[in-house]
């Protein structure tokens, strides 16, 4: 890379694992819950003005790199909690949440000189602001032995919401060539970092009267939202490689994080039950306005390579997580 300019936020640790256990005896019960993940970081303002010649050779050599880059949260840890049998065993377990990612900040980029790069993905300017991902949720499986009154709840851990992108401003007057397979001439994107997926739900008591148990998977986390981006360029842009557009300006929130699904199941007996709900799914967040104001001369020489490409897009929403529930005969089971 010519010049390379980046601010980049730390990410946000994993939590740690919790096991929890009873043995088998009236009112044996445990209860375990995963460790959290930490969220991430937030970057800083990342600002450059070139007026030098930068001339590049190979893959992924871009001449002028710049990024805001939000660090993403930690993923939750997993949670078993199990007790054996006897009258009112029970058992809880939760699973560890993930941590949301960190914000991004302003970049801002000026170039007077003359960008020339030669290999795939080598982009003659690149500018980004990108929101942290979102740490995803753990898993939480539950189970008591048979009894009277033996009774399991876990709720698998939610992801973490992404960290949001910031604006993105561009003025390049030199003169950018690129040759290469997706060497982009000018870049200029803001992302929203994506939320995280919540974790599964596994859950199981075994017979007897009034044996229930209840099961919820973890949420998936809502997207970050991004910024406005805006390009002025004048000058010659000119790029020879397949899908290597003139000049990209681009906003897109952050995708919705994916519930997580739930099992449950209880044994036979009198008033057995259970309950099973499927983790709902993260909100995709807004893409921006994005402004190009251009002047340059744009030539591209490579399939699906279009000269000026300015676009919008909203993150799209996560999928729920699906849901099993079973209990065996009995009067009044469900």
């Amino acid at each position: 890379i010519g010049l390379f300019a980046q601010s980049l936020g730390g990410g946000g640790g994993n939590g740690g694992f919790s096991i929890s256990a009873a043995g088998a005896g009236t009112g044996a019960g445990a209860v375990s819950i995963g460790g959290f993940g930490g969220g991430g970081g937030s970057s800083d303002i990342v600002g450059v003005y070139s007026e030098g010649d930068i001339t590049t050779r190979g893959s992924d050599a871009y001449g002028l790199f710049a990024q805001s880059l939000g660090g993403g949260g930690g993923n939750g840890s997993f949670s078993l909690a199990f007790s054996g049998a006897g009258t009112g065993a029970g058992s809880l377990s939760v699973g560890g949440f993930g941590g949301s990612g960190g914000n991004s900040k302003a970049v801002t980029v000026t170039n007077l000189g003359a960008i020339d790069t030669s290999g795939e993905g080598a982009v003659g300017l690149f500018a980004q602001s990108t929101g942290g991902g979102g740490g995803n949720g753990s898993f939480s499986i539950a189970g008591s032995g048979a009894g009277t009154g033996a009774a399991t709840f876990s709720l698998g851990g939610a992801g973490g919401s992404g960290g949001a992108g910031e604006t993105v401003v561009v003025n390049s007057s030199g003169d950018i060539t690129t040759r290469g397979a997706d060497a982009h001439g000018i870049f200029a994107q803001s992302v929203g970092g994506g939320g995280g997926n919540g974790g599964f739900s596994i859950t199981g008591a075994g017979a007897g009267t009034g044996a229930a148990s209840i099961g919820i998977g973890g949420k998936g986390a809502g997207g970050g939202a991004s910024k406005s981006v805006t390009v002025t360029g004048s000058g010659t842009i000119e790029t020879s490689g397949l899908g290597a557009i003139g000049l990209f300006a681009q906003s897109v929130g952050g995708g919705g994080g994916n519930g997580g699904f739930s099992i449950a199941g209880s044994g036979a007996g009198t008033g057995s039950g259970t309950l099973s709900i499927g983790g709902s799914a993260g909100s995709g967040n807004n893409g921006d306005l994005v402004t190009v104001n251009s002047s340059a001369r744009i030539i591209t020489g490579g399939a699906d390579a279009a000269g000026l490409l300015a676009q919008s897009v909203g993150g799209g929403g996560g999928r729920g997580g699906f849901s099993i529930a079973g209990s065996g005969a009995g009067t009044g089971s469900g």
